[in-house]
């Protein structure tokens, strides 16, 4: 992979050459679903036999390199995906990404869509459907007490936590122990508690399939199928919050 500048005058003259990109999606729901990839301009995808529409419909974190459009729709049992693009000198085969309103189940090497769960725990997010999940989690509920309170977690995998009590956000932030964060003075009755945890990019863009989990370094080669740290399995990292939140008296 070279830089565009090094290139740039070998563009015009360019052989070019047809890929084709094979996916079996396996699912257990029928469900609608949309494709983040690259290239867009260069690509065609189809789903099940049906070509897609590849007018954008917005964009996938990065809003000038990964635009999203939309599938026909994935039916229950194995989905076959299909991704025929412009290939050359300058083109680059990137990640592709399936986005809907559902859950994966990640089993060794083994992905299936499933039925999105109605309800989050305090554990890690990866097991409970979001093994991809790069977005950010706000857990919900009601505590009833007054007077001086902080709120303390102790254990969570994540970039940061805020807190808003009755829609109003608490000053502050948990980032590091105590994992601690003063929640003023609370009037007294019923209140209803809002956790953000913020997460990262890590199980969504990052070298899943290199056993070195920690590493001192990253370069390309981490992303590649081959070498003695490559595995077919996901090594996923553990996410969220682990440990439910305690609201204490100071």
């Amino acid at each position: 992979m070279v830089q565009p500048w090094v290139t740039k005058n070998q563009n015009s003259k360019e052989e070019r050459h047809k890929v084709r990109l094979r996916f079996i999606i396996q699912s257990e729901i029928d469900t609608k679903a949309q494709l983040g990839l690259e290239s867009i301009n260069d690509s065609q995808v189809t789903l099940n036999g049906k070509k897609a529409n590849m007018t954008p419909k917005g964009y996938y974190v990065d809003e000038e390199a990964i635009k999203v459009i939309d599938l026909p729709d994935i039916k229950k049992g194995s989905n076959e995906l299909l991704i025929d693009l412009d290939f050359g000198y300058s083109t680059q085969l990137e990640a592709y990404y399936l986005l809907g309103d559902f859950g994966v189940n990640c089993t060794g090497r083994n992905i299936c869509i499933t039925k999105k769960s109605d309800r989050l725990y305090f554990d890690d997010l990866a097991k409970q459907g979001l093994p991809f999940y790069g977005g950010n989690v706000t857990y919900h509920f009601k505590y009833e007490g007054e007077g001086e309170k902080t709120l303390q977690i102790q254990r969570f995998a994540g970039t940061a936590i805020s807190v808003s009590i009755d829609g109003k956000r608490v000053p502050g932030m948990l980032s590091f122990p105590p994992n601690r964060l003063n929640l003023c003075n609370l009037s007294k009755g019923i209140h209803e508690i809002d956790i953000t945890w913020y997460g990262n990019r890590m199980n969504t863009f990052g070298q899943l399939h290199n056993t070195i989990l920690k590493p001192s370094y990253t370069d390309p080669g981490m992303w590649r199928p081959r070498g003695r740290f490559y595995t077919p399995e996901y090594m996923l990292r553990s996410y969220g919050i682990f440990t439910t939140p305690m609201i204490l008296s100071i």
